[in-house]
């Protein structure tokens, strides 16, 4: 069924239950968000092919039941029928955290509504408290006006949010988007410990909202009506939040400015229908598809600690020929010495300097204690130089699409610091080096690309065009699994000289730098 035949479908089942309804307002502030909102925004970007899809009808029919049933003949069981609209927010956010655990941290704009995804059930909380008559610490109109924040502030908003990204994703997004996840929390953390901090979280959220209506407005969207819906729905918000700052003065700093029945017509009638109804609609329009793609590439089948043994057959380099990288890479013009380190790396002596972040230095030190029972990523906290040694040893995988491993084990002095099994694969476009480092239950498969500057070469995880849609940092789980980790490595290997290497190794964690190794790489005498 079309999306928009979705939407007419679940707004008629709203209707009929708001005639059938003795107490319209405000019950059907709530009421349009459970039955129209979420819903018809959850199956835009709810994927086809998914188990969640299937699942689908035997979860939403009950919950839509027991809605309607709790509006119509509102009762005694209505706490009931508020743990099987609950179910319904779980199942919801259970779809958040598939979606993230394919995708991993990788497009802001899809995490956004894996936020609003998992913010749900917080909403299907406070109104399990609210029928139930829990004392939360708050009167019961307060506690069901938290259930509405959740509802269109923590989900639908960052639904709309993430669809914009999805349309347009220029630097502004990248610090609106987060503020937007972030606030609603800070507001809520303010109502419950003090004025003070819901206040300057209000302030932020004013200055934020507006800077999302101004981007709205700056966006090319598939029709100028979309535009127009889009933009009124943002602009709506920068209304309402004003308002609720005129709220927050009144509550928090015992200014008598706007009353809670003022807020709950404005306020409410704002967020249902100029925000709500208008945005929801104007999305419809033109859904925009996901940038996101689902790398297909293969993984090693080895976990655990893996050493090889002495007597496996040992190779001499990373690769057999860069020509594998070609038109990439370009063998003839790339520097020597870069080619006989990858094709003849056992000929070459490393020394390293590692030089860990300040602020993740106590990080590290926690973590060497575990690393030196992994014997992966061992590294030493001094950035004292050190000598690196190791051999390159032929591993059989099987039949996993992962052809051609070698381990290159590196140890300073007789203690391992890594254990990475080398690969290649192609998407058809380039070729990628495929690194997996086994580690208990799992294996972290570094996939890099080769760029090439001049004689010097790049090899890094961060995509940089379209040509390296399978670049990144993956966790592996059962199978054919992964998970993009908020991690990224890029290697600059040049030539100092004829049989001279220089090359630096940085990591960033979300974009923050926490580890730097520098290489001196000397190619053995006679080795040439």
């Amino acid at each position: 069924m079309p999306i928009r035949n979705y939407f007419y479908f679940h707004l008629f089942i709203f209707v009929i239950i708001v005639l059938f309804t003795e107490e319209i307002w405000p019950n059907s502030l709530l009421l349009i968000a459970q039955l129209v909102f979420i819903p018809v925004l959850f199956l835009a970007i709810l994927d086809r092919h998914s188990t969640f899809k299937k699942m689908y009808p035997f979860i939403a029919i009950p919950t839509y039941v027991a809605v309607a049933w709790m509006s119509i003949f509102p009762s005694e069981l209505d706490g009931v029928f508020a743990v099987f609209y609950f179910i319904f927010t779980l199942y919801i956010a259970l779809y958040g955290i598939h979606r993230f655990f394919l995708r991993g941290f990788i497009h802001i704009e899809e995490f956004i509504i894996d936020i609003g995804l998992l913010s749900l059930p917080i909403g299907g909380i406070w109104l399990i408290a609210y029928t139930f008559d829990i004392n939360t610490g708050f009167t019961p109109i307060i506690t069901w006006l938290t259930a509405i924040h959740f509802h269109y502030s923590a989900c639908i908003m960052l639904i709309f949010i993430g669809l914009l990204g999805r349309v347009s994703k220029r630097p502004t997004y990248l610090f609106i988007a987060p503020m937007m996840a972030l606030l609603p929390w800070m507001m809520a953390i303010g109502i419950t410990i003090s004025p003070w901090i819901e206040l300057v979280g209000i302030i932020f959220y004013i200055l934020t909202v507006f800077m999302l209506f101004y981007y709205s407005l700056q966006t090319v969207y598939i029709a100028m009506i979309q535009k127009i819906f889009v933009s009124v729905s943002f602009f709506s918000i920068c209304i309402t939040i004003c308002f609720a700052s005129l709220y927050v003065l009144t509550t928090g700093f015992h200014f008598q400015l706007v009353t809670i029945d003022w807020m709950l017509i404005f306020h409410g009638f704002t967020n249902a229908v100029l925000f709500g109804f208008i945005g929801t609609v104007g999305w419809l329009m033109s859904i925009p598809s996901s940038r996101w793609q689902a790398p297909t590439f293969p993984l090693s089948p080895i976990r655990n600690k893996f050493k090889p043994k002495e007597a496996d057959e040992k190779l001499n380099g990373l690769v057999d020929h860069m020509e594998l990288y070609e038109p990439f890479i370009n063998r003839q013009t790339v520097a020597k010495t870069i080619v006989d380190f990858y094709e003849n790396t056992n000929t070459f002596t490393l020394k390293a300097s590692i030089q860990w972040s300040p602020w993740f230095k106590p990080f590290a030190f926690i973590y060497r204690q575990l690393s030196r029972l992994l014997e992966q990523i061992n590294l030493p906290i001094s950035s004292k130089q050190v000598e690196m040694t190791g051999n390159i040893y032929r591993v059989d995988e099987g039949n996993h699409g992962r052809n051609n491993v070698r381990a290159w084990v590196r140890k300073i002095k007789e203690e391992i610091v890594f254990v990475a099994l080398y690969s290649t694969h192609s998407d058809g476009i380039r070729t990628y080096m495929n690194i997996a480092l086994p580690l208990p239950f799992t294996s972290m498969h570094g996939i890099l690309a080769f760029i090439q500057h001049g004689e010097k070469i790049e090899l890094t995880s961060v995509r940089k065009d379209e040509t390296m849609n399978d670049v990144g940092i993956y966790l592996a789980f059962g199978k054919n699994g992964y998970f993009r980790l908020p991690l990224t490595e890029t290697f600059h290997l040049q030539e100092i000289s004829p049989g001279k290497l220089h090359a630096t190794h940085r990591m960033h964690i979300f974009k923050l730098p926490f580890l730097k190794i520098t290489y001196n790489i000397m190619q053995n005498k006679g080795s040439t």
